[in-house]
């Protein structure tokens, strides 16, 4: 959200709010919504494709579609999606793509994707640049004297924002673990942390938790997020279950498992036993 508030403010703009719940009650609602809002001239559509503390899957594709026939642009913030819920950025029309490296991509902090169709990259007004954003910016390194200048044009498309030195070691982690991902398959991990999800969820629900995780399937990610039956035990029960070196977070109130393609159903009668310990210890 920050970047986009920063900016709206810099340049004059009117940012407009939807919440996410008006998806996963009824995802005709939520477009429904959307559209009201394109009808008064909105021009960029950022969406998280996965709510961080709920699990949500956003309808990417419909939005796309929909920002598309009012002129709008939208931009996907894929942190909590990419590596875990398939997804095709020219399939789904995405314009812009943005992804931190070391959350489902299992990559290290310091590293992240930024996707931009060919067109949409071309319509940007470059502000953060440096000497790598030129076209042909290395020549003077390896091509010969005469070929230092300084009025080479930007380069066009979305790699202009390597603007200098980069992450080269992260990089290296990143694209090993990418191989690892696209060697299992997206589809692939996320059938397995679904199935992890299920298992626990199931039985979270006999022990009288609330689940926000959607009932429909196309709305699943790789987040299982629930309440304790009793609310303000939330937060103890996460960091009981923490010290038990059991992984998890509690974004916004929420006590949130992700699974990933390293978990096995095996652990999870290890972590239902953790709960009921804490539970009866409470």
């Amino acid at each position: 959200m920050t970047p986009w508030l920063v900016a709206a403010k810099a340049h004059d703009l009117r940012p407009r709010f939807l919440p996410s719940n008006d998806f996963a009650c009824d995802s005709a609602l939520g477009l429904e919504r959307l559209e009201a809002e394109l009808k008064k001239g909105i021009k960029l559509v950022a969406v998280s494709s996965v709510a961080f503390q709920t699990g949500l899957s956003m309808p990417i594709k419909a939005m796309a579609e929909l920002s598309h026939r009012y002129g709008a642009h939208i931009f996907v913030d894929a942190i909590q999606s990419l590596g875990v819920v398939p997804i095709d950025v020219t399939n789904a029309g995405i314009d812009f793509l943005a992804a931190g490296g070391h959350k489902w991509l299992m990559g290290p902090e310091g590293t992240g994707v930024l996707y931009a169709k060919a067109e949409r990259a071309e319509e940007l007004r470059p502000f953060n640049v440096g000497w790598l954003s030129h076209e042909n910016a290395l020549d003077f390194l390896f091509g010969g004297e005469g070929l230092l200048r300084y009025d080479k044009a930007l380069r066009k498309e979305i790699g202009f924002v390597e603007a200098g030195v980069a992450n080269a070691l992260g990089f290296a982690a990143l694209d090993a673990s990418l191989g690892l991902l696209l060697q299992l398959g997206i589809d692939t991990i996320w059938r397995h942390c679904n199935a992890w999800n299920d298992a626990l969820e199931c039985e979270l629900l006999e022990r009288g938790f609330k689940s926000l995780r959607s009932k429909r399937p196309e709305q699943r990610s790789g987040i299982l997020s629930v309440i304790a039956p009793d609310a303000s035990h939330t937060v103890a029960l996460h960091d009981a279950l923490n010290a038990a070196k059991v992984t998890c977070n509690v974004p916004d109130g929420k006590l949130r498992f992700a699974p990933h393609w390293p978990n096995t159903l095996e652990e999870v009668p290890r972590v239902l036993a953790h709960i009921d310990r804490i539970m009866q210890a409470a």
